[in-house]
């Protein structure tokens, strides 16, 4: 690798955020089975953790749940945990179960009420990913895929799958290419004050 390049890698390691023993460790939540998650850390040996941002009303999210699905099982099955993150303050537990019943969500979901997890991660939009190393450092931040190329244009097929891209980067070994790639879908309103 060229000096250069290396030098840029090893810059983006600290413009990241890490999380582990910062803001972010020790933020627990119940997910929708009444299960104690936390999202942010690899606290049962996972190799690596994402979260996804969501709602229940951001139609781009709501499209992409088939993909964060076959992410579910991709994760899992490599030694990692998928958690969605529903960023409603409002949502009801019902309101998000019946959700995740319509939508067949298949990872753990969360209810990010005190918007905890949004502002350890500086998520700001609906659907956006985060893939965490074991140790809670920020590898990647933002969207699943290339599905959508802007508000209401959609790809017929995707040909762009940043968030696969980077697991698969960062369980060879390697550094994640593109750690941070923009998001697109609904912005993650501030809480009341």
């Amino acid at each position: 690798m060229k000096p250069f390049l290396v030098a840029v890698v090893f810059l983006l390691g600290f413009l990241l955020p890490s999380l582990g023993n910062e803001q972010g460790a020790g933020i627990e939540l119940k997910d929708l089975k009444g299960q104690s998650v936390r999202p942010l850390e690899c606290v049962t040996g996972e190799a690596f953790s994402v979260v996804i941002f969501i709602t229940t009303d951001c139609p781009i999210a709501n499209a992409l749940i088939p993909e964060m699905n076959r992410l579910a099982e991709q994760v899992q099955s490599r030694g990692g945990k998928l958690t969605l993150v529903q960023v409603d303050w409002e949502l009801s537990d019902v309101d998000a179960l019946k959700h995740a019943t319509e939508f067949g969500i298949q990872a753990p979901v969360v209810i990010d009420r005190n918007h905890d997890l949004v502002r350890s991660t500086k998520a700001t939009m609906t659907p956006e990913a985060f893939l965490l190393s074991k140790t809670g450092r920020i590898l990647y931040q933002g969207r699943i895929n290339n599905l959508f190329t802007d508000y209401g244009d959609r790809r017929k097929t995707v040909t762009k799958h940043d968030l696969r891209v980077a697991i698969e980067q960062y369980l060879a070994g390697e550094e994640v290419s593109h750690p941070k790639v923009e998001a697109l879908g609904c912005f993650i309103p501030e809480l009341p004050k």
